[in-house]
């Protein structure tokens, strides 16, 4: 709250549709846009995590990154009410962890340093030092961290913090619940639940972004009348 006079002043497109989502206009397209430019971003870079922290050493021979368990992670193992208790750690822990911390983080060194580019960059280097510790390949933590923050920060900066919160809701949905497509695992249930919910954001994003088009144009309906020249 101290700092979002400051992000509204240096960069006031960055918080347009926040705005509106707080402000309780949910189905305004822009609204619509962002959370479905988010979901998207998210589910890229928790399958770029699986990625690069699962197969990647795999394939190369590399050390992956320490096991990331966490008090969600192990709240949901318990199901029923404490899958939901998870769900809500996850949710909070994203937002105030990963989105409104990197703004933080954005405003405060642009602020200092004056130009937008030196605060890009300081943010960049202190978010790859941030969590050095929990990875055993630095290599495999670079290309992850590096991805990750060129897509979170582009994100940021194209589309605004509605995107990015989506980001961080979405990536722990899909991390700190654990995940397995075997249905006749305990755990499945709260695989379910977790995609349930990613995907019906997603519907839910494109239903208003399209504000009451058509998702595919009917080419005969669109078709210049018969006797008429292309």
């Amino acid at each position: 709250m101290a700092v979002e006079p400051y992000a509204r002043r240096i960069w006031p497109h960055m918080l347009v549709t926040w705005v509106r989502f707080v402000g309780g206009r949910w189905r305004d397209p822009l609204v619509g846009r962002d959370i479905l430019v988010g979901v998207a971003a998210g589910a890229l870079l928790t399958n770029l995590g699986w990625l690069l922290t699962w197969l990647f050493p795999r394939l190369t021979g590399l050390p992956g990154s320490l096991p990331d368990v966490s008090l969600s992670t192990l709240e949901a193992l318990r199901r029923g009410a404490h899958l939901v208790t998870a769900l809500a750690i996850d949710h909070t822990n994203a937002i105030l962890n990963n989105a409104l911390l990197i703004v933080l983080i954005l405003v405060i060194l642009r602020l200092l340093l004056r130009r937008t580019w030196l605060a890009v960059a300081a943010a960049f280097a202190i978010g790859i030092g941030a969590y050095w510790p929990a990875y055993s390949s630095p290599t495999v933590y670079l290309i992850f961290t590096s991805l990750y923050l060129g897509i979170f920060i582009l994100v940021l900066f194209r589309y605004g913090f509605l995107s990015v919160v989506v980001i961080s809701a979405v990536g722990a949905l899909l991390t700190g619940i654990p995940m397995t497509f075997q249905v006749s695992s305990w755990t499945f249930g709260g695989t379910v639940v977790a995609l349930a919910l990613v995907l019906g954001l997603a519907i839910y994003g494109l239903r208003i972004a399209l504000a009451g088009r058509p998702l595919f144009r009917d080419e005969l309906a669109v078709s210049a009348p018969l006797g008429t020249r292309p």
